[in-house]
């Protein structure tokens, strides 16, 4: 009788063991998916270009205008008065 006891006891430590060790993996697991969460919302962010095509999308102005005409400068007129506090 006396090694049953001991061998329920040793068969629920194993399980208590096996378990906790379990749930340290899971702790881990959980912590790298919040370090991953907080770095895609607070991370550094590069916008780099992987295409050099895609900056030509933003060169359409240079691209179409003509070199050798003379640049005009547009001077706005303001028609309204600004009331001071």
């Amino acid at each position: 009788m006396k090694m049953t006891a001991e061998s329920t006891h040793q068969k629920q430590i194993n399980e208590l063991k096996n378990k906790i060790t379990g749930l340290e993996a899971l702790v881990k697991f959980y912590e790298e998916q919040f370090r991953l969460m907080k770095h895609r919302q607070f991370g550094k962010s590069s916008e780099k270009t992987e295409l050099p095509e895609q900056l030509s999308l933003f060169d359409e102005a240079e691209a179409t205008a003509d070199p050798k005409a003379p640049e005009e400068v547009k001077v706005e007129d303001i028609a309204y008065t600004r009331k001071k506090r």
